[in-house]
């Protein structure tokens, strides 16, 4: 991480999966400022989930205007689930999260939190944050191996 990644702001970013929400605050060339995870409690439904997931991102708020003035300027959201991109909206879900399928993440927290919001399959997210600043960066185009233990990209 550089310094001129964080001239323009930083990102706040939550991964919500079936057990646990991670969340961080992030630059654009990938460096996590923080990071903090809360429980899913998705057994209790969408609503618990978007409250989790809402006091998870205030918390990393707080943190980061504590210790430094940069801005942060926009949400992004990792879900489980087939996501309707435009929307926001989660389009399916697993019987792992009750009632998570057509969950508006994109207006329920963007509105909570004042961010433009962007959200994504948890899934496409993190093969993106590989393309542009892990494995597969500078890469015209790669591929996961999942069949292999450890994490690697082959390129095609």
């Amino acid at each position: 991480m550089n310094k001129s990644s964080q001239d323009s702001g930083v990102f706040l970013a939550l991964d919500i999966g079936g057990t646990k929400i991670a969340g961080g605050i992030v630059t654009a060339d990938g460096g996590v400022l923080h990071r903090a995870t809360v429980p899913t409690e998705a057994a209790q439904g969408s609503d618990r989930i978007i409250v989790n997931a809402s006091r998870l991102a205030r918390e990393l708020l707080q943190c980061h205007q504590k210790v430094s003035p940069i801005p942060v300027l926009a949400l992004g959201v990792g879900s489980v689930g087939q996501i309707d991109f435009a929307s926001g909206r989660v389009v399916l879900a697993t019987s792992a999260l009750p009632g998570w399928a057509g969950t508006c993440l994109k207006s329920a927290l963007g509105a909570e939190l004042g961010l433009p919001t962007f959200v994504e399959n948890d899934a496409n997210a993190a093969a993106y944050g590989e393309y542009r600043v892990g494995a597969a960066r500078g890469s015209p185009c790669g591929v996961p191996d999942f069949g292999n233990r450890n994490w690697r990209w082959r390129h095609h």
